[in-house]
């Protein structure tokens, strides 16, 4: 209908629709937080060290323990909490 030839030649999708390709994010959010500093992989990052075994150390967790931990966690009603 006339009406929706309107609504779409004044929505922002309508130069994307022209040219037959979607608007990129930069498109969308121009003014965004670039987070690319923080994939950026760099020997300082890691806390524990080249040395620390991830593997070692998750074989080491109390698996009953945790579980247990994190279900109270999950159930137990707190003050601070509404």
């Amino acid at each position: 209908s006339a009406l929706t030839i309107a609504a779409l030649s004044a929505s922002p999708l309508s130069q994307a629709i022209a040219q037959s390709t979607a608007p990129d994010n930069d498109y969308w959010w121009p003014n965004r937080l670039d987070l690319g500093p923080l994939r950026a992989d760099s020997v300082g990052m890691d806390p524990r060290g080249d040395d620390f075994n991830y593997a070692e150390a998750y074989e080491s967790l109390d698996m009953d323990a945790l579980i247990a931990d994190l279900t109270a966690l999950m159930t137990d009603s707190q003050d601070w909490w509404p």
